[in-house]
């Protein structure tokens, strides 16, 4: 038997971390943690499933995901990591009593104040009690008039026609690698979903190319104190802000732990950036990252901080990673480079951005508007604004994404108008104090949408293939194998192109599991070591079980659940079998259809090897394994009439031996009549010869006329060996004459007959 469910929970990366396992399953069975979790707390629409909780872990944890799929095993929903061991979640209360016997701090906004055990900690909650006001995104920041849209704010835009077609080249450096589903080296960020390590860094000019014109040091009446902690705070109220309009899409930023791969930092810098170009950003930029170890391409194909965002979300155990650059502009006369850029993406996905401090005419109190609107680059959505120029993509007409959605809400040429952070401007800086993100547009370009309408985004509402292999049992012990394979959701495509070229899912079989009977659960194991890739052997082996037959359930999640339920048997097991045909009489050379079914009492036995379909009492045509649920369907092609049966003799726990009830099944001859001429005198001899199939000597066949009172015998004949036959027609009449060969069929074929081409007697 075959069932298969779905249980929604979770999405993310968690599934190849193999050490937490047991607690994985755990969340799993308690009904779907992220349910539970906001169900308990009251969330609400408005709300977006914002966190209400900072969780400090008993240790350290160098990745993010293992953090993440701890908090999620005890029915947290995790909403911002600042590594090592600090997490900003939605907690339940019985989530919140887990995780304190787990040894976790567990500290609420309204909680009396005190000491945080760590600045990590010290900033989640500062920030946790900003995110529990009225207004949390809200700024009193002074706006100037006549505020820039952000102008060509994608550095290397994409082909107006092709929305996404920059990244191509990016993909053509891995040559002929093999697909695979997982997110590849160059694939920093496709979507907004799963888990995002966010690394943060201050060039700092050293002043020995350029005057050092700015110095971070520099204080702000705005923002007293070390500038770059109120920018952090910045950024890590924009990286909350995005969590919270989807928490379906199970998007976690991180922050990795300082000392660590991708940590906040200042960088020396030869140069003073906002004296130059943005696009002219190769200067400084490839400097940075050479001295952090990642060497630049010719012509920034693909830029440094693509191999620099991969290593750095494998260093923090995430599935995405991309790098903000804040460039100080506190002394710049304007807060914008010298081709008027002040803030900007490299391109759609990634793999940096570039914002100054003061940002034009936003002003630094802006700053979190800002970066929010330029992560919506990093994971595929296009400007909404009027184009800045005739070929900036920011119309209505292009398509974005991984889900190669429309830019319906575009001013120029869309169909909508919803507030979006796109929007920019004003838009955008409204859009991000009132946590509007209703437009479908660019929902769906960071892969937001829900095409089945089940509350869960698109790229992560996927659920894994099951299949079972054969079973041995040995004292008892049943051992199976198996697999579990990821189905991504399918990339975008249309005429106009596609931002991908391959399906993508940052999800891979977790909690592998199966029981016996409706037991309890237990662990299978991945063949190679680790449930670590979207496509995996398993192989499991139950405890010992009575003789008999059994139901096991096998299951595993990525995005949901998938149940795969099947029989399997212990102890020795008598066997009977039953045979089916399609057709009771073929022709010689068809195929015949034939179905054979093992069964113990009323249970399918499968995989069941060794099975022999053949004539009765004579060799088998055929040696088979049944299946999965102890059928094989197949074909044979039989010469001879024969009773038909299915046999099996015993082989280790299976009990033989088992015949099936026979079907009989006639196998009809094919005869070939050819003639001499096609007119013959009378009285002349017309030879009327051909062939028998299947080939054999010694078959006994008539020439027949057809005369008024019906088919009249002339003469019999044989086949010699090699089948031939002739036969000697002497013409006694004129006209047309009609004859057949007739087979009156015996054991071996049933009868059977051919006409001859008529012809003429003259």
């Amino acid at each position: 038997m075959h069932t298969v469910t779905f249980d929604i929970c979770a999405p993310g990366r968690v599934g190849r971390l193999a050490l937490l396992a047991a607690a994985l399953a755990a969340a799993v069975l308690a009904l779907g943690v992220a349910g539970t979790a906001a169900a308990e707390a009251g969330v609400s629409a408005k709300s977006g499933g914002a966190a209400d909780a900072v969780l400090v872990a008993p240790s350290d944890f160098s990745s993010a995901d293992e953090l993440i799929a701890l908090v999620g095993a005890r029915g947290a929903r995790a909403a911002l990591v600042l590594l090592p061991r600090t997490v900003l979640a939605q907690v339940s209360p019985s989530a919140a009593a887990g995780l304190r016997a787990d040894g976790f701090a567990v500290m609420r906004a309204a909680d009396p104040p005190r000491s945080a055990p760590s600045p990590q900690a010290r900033q989640a909650l500062v920030l946790l009690r900003q995110l529990g006001t009225a207004d949390p995104f809200a700024t009193t920041a002074p706006v100037v008039a006549d505020l820039p849209t952000l102008g060509d704010d994608l550095l290397h835009a994409p082909e107006p026609t092709l929305a996404g077609s920059f990244a191509e080249p990016l993909r053509a450096l891995l040559g002929a690698a093999a697909e695979r589903s997982l997110p590849r080296a160059t694939e920093t960020a496709a979507f907004a979903a799963g888990s995002v390590a966010v690394s943060v860094i201050f060039p700092e000019s050293n002043g020995s190319v350029d005057a050092n014109s700015e110095n971070w040091s520099n204080t702000d009446p705005l923002h007293p104190g070390d500038r770059r902690a109120a920018l952090t705070a910045e950024i890590l109220t924009a990286l909350s802000w995005w969590q919270a309009r989807n928490p379906s899409a199970g998007l976690v930023f991180t922050v990795p732990a300082p000392g660590s791969l991708g940590e906040p930092q200042t960088v020396a810098s030869d140069y003073e950036p906002i004296r130059h170009a943005g696009v002219a950003d190769a200067l400084w930029r490839h400097a940075i990252m050479e001295d952090l170890g990642y060497p630049a391409a010719i012509d920034d194909d693909p830029p440094p901080e693509t191999a620099y965002a991969d290593a750095v979300r494998a260093a923090n155990g995430t599935d995405w990673a991309f790098a903000i650059y804040v460039v100080d502009s506190l002394n710049d006369v304007d807060g914008a480079f010298k081709d008027r850029l002040f803030a900007y993406t490299f391109g759609v996905f990634g793999p940096y951005m570039t914002l100054t401090y003061d940002n034009d005419g936003y002003g630094s109190g802006n700053f979190g508007a800002v970066l929010a609107h330029e992560m919506g680059h990093v994971f595929g959505a296009l400007d909404e604004y009027k184009p800045p120029d005739a070929s900036y993509p920011s119309t209505g007409d292009l398509y974005s994404g991984y889900l190669w959605v429309q830019n319906r809400n575009a001013v120029t040429g869309g169909t909508s108008d919803y507030p979006c952070i796109m929007r920019g401007g004003d838009a955008s800086l409204k859009a991000y104090a009132n946590g509007d993100f209703d437009c479908p547009s660019t929902r769906g370009q960071v892969g937001w949408r829900d095409a089945n309408h089940n509350g869960v985004a698109d790229v992560v509402d996927t659920a894994p293939v099951l299949a079972d292999g054969p079973q041995t049992a040995d004292a008892g012990v049943v051992t199976m194998t198996g697999s579990a394979r990821e189905v991504p959701w399918p990339h975008g495509s249309n005429a106009k192109g596609q931002a991908f070229n391959h399906d993508i899912s940052i999800m891979v079989p977790q909690v592998v599991q199966f029981r016996v009977d409706g037991g309890g659960w237990e662990p299978a194991v991945a063949v190679d070591g680790a449930f670590d890739e979207p496509s995996e052997a398993l192989t499991l082996a139950t405890s010992a079980l009575t003789n008999g037959h059994h139901v096991l359930e096998l299951s595993a999640t990525t995005g949901s659940t998938t149940t795969l339920t099947r029989d399997i048997w212990a102890g020795p097991v008598p066997i009977a079998l039953d045979l089916a045909a399609i057709k009771k009489t073929i022709v010689v050379g068809q195929k015949l259809g034939v179905t054979v079914a093992a069964s113990s009492g009323s249970w399918p036995v499968p995989f069941l090897t060794g099975v022999n379909v053949g004539p009765q009492g004579q060799a088998a045509f055929r040696t088979v394994t049944v299946d999965r649920v102890g059928s094989w369907s197949g074909t044979i092609a039989p010469r001879f009439s024969a009773d038909l049966v299915a046999g099996f003799e015993t082989s280790g726990q299976y009990i033989g031996p088992a015949i099936s009830p026979s079907v009989h099944v006639g196998v009809k001859p094919v005869l070939a009549v050819r003639l001499a001429a096609a007119t013959i005198e009378r009285g002349k001899v017309m030879l009327v010869s051909g062939h028998f199939k299947p080939q054999r000597g010694g078959v006994r066949l008539a020439l027949q006329i057809a005369e008024d009172s019906g088919w009249k015998t002339l003469q019999t004949t044989a086949t010699d060996g090699r089948g031939d036959f002739v036969f000697r027609f002497r013409a006694t009449r004129k006209g047309v004459v009609r004859l057949r060969v007739r087979f009156a069929g015996d054991g071996k074929n049933v009868a059977a007959t051919r006409a001859a081409p008529l012809f003429t007697v003259e």
